[in-house]
């Protein structure tokens, strides 16, 4: 004999009510934090690019402010004052045209003084990514300092 009364399940619970708020906060989370980790990781790319760039002889390797296409400063990690002087002379817009960086930036050597710069130090970043490199600058041992950033 057949019976008429069968058991159903409930379609709509407080546990799942739960549960799919929880899920919600927690895909609503990562929405919101994925762009701020891709906008760091982009200017974490131009810093590293740019230790790399600066840290090349440039191109052409005896360039000059007039036909540089990039703008090297160092031989062996030894940092050339005459391109670097070069390279302080060039506006900060072309140096950042020449470096292909999106976002701004400042390179500083020294240790615990500020020998030399080149770029703008920030002022109040709200994102910074900063590469640290060990050169020679006057035939001393010294940091360079790359930091790319953004603006508030």
């Amino acid at each position: 004999m057949a019976s008429s009364n069968s058991i159903k399940g409930q379609a709509f619970t407080m546990d799942f009510f739960i549960a799919i708020v929880i899920f919600c906060a927690v895909i609503s989370f990562f929405i919101i934090l994925m762009p701020k980790q891709s906008e760091f990781g982009s200017l974490q790319k131009q810093a590293d690019d740019l230790s790399e760039m600066l840290l090349t002889k440039g191109v052409p390797e005896n360039w000059t402010v007039e036909n540089v296409i990039i703008a090297g400063i160092s031989e062996n990690n030894r940092i050339d004052p005459e391109k670097l002087s070069q390279l302080k002379s060039i506006s900060y817009e072309r140096q950042k045209s020449i470096f292909a960086l999106k976002n701004d930036f400042f390179v500083e050597f020294g240790n615990d003084v500020l020998i030399d710069s080149i770029g703008r130090p920030p002022l109040n970043p709200r994102n910074l990514a900063v590469v640290t490199r060990i050169v020679i600058y006057n035939n001393t041992l010294t940091k360079m300092k790359v930091e790319v950033y953004d603006e508030k």
